[in-house]
């Protein structure tokens, strides 16, 4: 039996309009986030289609991003821990007694002083039971951010 010949069937214009808003989801979620142009997320939801989770997802995201307020004033900061504050206490310490070898140097740390310094004082919090964590990080911050001058 011989295949009957193929027929082109243009497609219903209603489908089309339907795959075209199915498929505009993601143009529209971008638009809202980069240009708080929000039209064409409106006219998605607005149309019959039904969300999955992970859309809802993403909307809710943005909503959250967008509408949520927040207070006013600067953001919370890093919680203080006792191995937070011990890892302070050390830096402060170890830069205090860098600032007494300055004059003797002419103002300069001496080479090799950061770690010797840092260790010691890591030494003396040990011995009183301060918590330390980790000496290379006081060793990394000090030179990061050097040892100021004296305040007066």
């Amino acid at each position: 039996m011989p295949r009957p010949p193929y027929r082109y069937r243009p497609p219903d214009p209603d489908w089309m309009r339907r795959q075209v808003q199915r498929l505009s989801w993601p143009e529209a979620l971008y638009a809202a986030y980069r240009d708080d142009d929000v039209s064409g997320l409106c006219q998605y939801l607005r149309s019959e289609f039904e969300l999955d989770t992970e859309k809802r997802g993403q909307l809710a995201a943005l909503l959250e991003r967008r509408i949520q307020h927040r207070p006013i004033g600067r953001r919370p900061g890093i919680d203080v821990t006792r191995a937070s504050e011990g890892q302070a206490l050390l830096e402060a310490i170890a830069r205090s007694w860098l600032r007494q070898m300055q004059p003797a140097n002419a103002d300069r740390v001496p080479s090799g002083a950061i770690r010797a310094v840092v260790m010691q004082v890591a030494d003396v919090l040990g011995e009183e039971g301060c918590w330390i964590l980790d000496v290379e990080k006081a060793v990394k911050s000090i030179r990061r951010h050097r040892v100021s001058p004296r305040r007066r």
